[in-house]
C-alpha cells in the first residue's frame, strides 16, 4: 500500500511538473502599457529574453526595465 501511494505521489508530481502552461504573461513589446498608466521608472523596448533561452518566445521579443 505504501508504495503504491508513493508512486501515485510521483506520477502526479512529474505530471505538474511537465506541464509548461504560463500562469501569467505580459507584454512589453510596445511603447507604452496595454493598460493603465507606467509611474515610476518604467523603461519599454528593452532587449528581452530570446528564442535561445525560449523556444517559444519570438525573435523580436522586448522587455521593460523597472528602475
Amino acid at each position: 500500500m505504501k508504495k503504491s501511494v508513493l508512486s501515485l505521489l510521483a506520477l502526479a508530481s512529474a505530471s505538474f511538473a511537465a506541464d509548461p502552461t504560463p500562469v501569467a504573461q505580459w507584454a512589453f513589446d510596445g511603447d507604452k502599457p496595454d493598460i493603465g498608466k507606467a509611474e515610476g521608472g518604467v523603461v519599454f523596448q528593452q532587449e528581452g529574453p530570446s528564442p535561445k533561452q525560449f523556444k517559444h518566445i519570438p525573435l523580436s521579443n522586448k522587455a521593460a526595465r523597472f528602475e
